[in-house]
């Protein structure tokens, strides 16, 4: 089905911090290191830079899937370790990286409500990505990610 519905065998994909990019990481600290941590199950999250000075729109998550493959759509939790999470996101997917696609016309996906919850976002359709982005909307406390 090209909604996912119904599917038994669908994999939920956690890229490794080699395949995790992002706009910015609070403190200017390392991918896979503290508030650069956006795997599912991560001790912390990923936190923008601009999360405790003003957050501007336009900070994303970006994972890569490795290949262009069939992606039903994303997964996401809140920070593990305190009670910040992203309520509202938009996504985006691209196939090289350069040229990118709103899913379902930049529509917000409802989020998180707690810090350690993973909630499903399923597409409206399936879509051929390799990369997939995540830009947080709204947000409780500030605007953290695992995904």
């Amino acid at each position: 089905p090209t909604d996912g519905s119904n599917c038994s065998n669908t994999v939920t994909i956690n890229p490794d911090y080699k395949r995790h990019r992002y706009s910015s990481v609070y403190q200017n600290r390392e991918v896979g290191t503290t508030y650069g941590e956006g795997m599912l199950n991560s001790p912390t999250c990923w936190l923008p830079n601009s999360a405790k000075t003003g957050f501007q729109d336009g900070e994303w998550m970006q994972l890569d899937a490795g290949d262009a493959t069939t992606i039903l759509g994303v997964v996401t939790q809140g920070r593990n370790d305190a009670g910040w999470w992203t309520t509202e996101y938009m996504v985006k997917v691209s196939t090289d990286g350069k040229s990118w696609a709103d899913i379902a016309c930049g529509r917000i996906f409802q989020g998180n409500t707690d810090m350690s919850t993973k909630v499903y976002n399923l597409f409206p359709s399936s879509v051929k990505a390799r990369y997939v982005r995540i830009y947080p909307y709204s947000y409780h406390g500030y605007p953290s990610l695992r995904a």
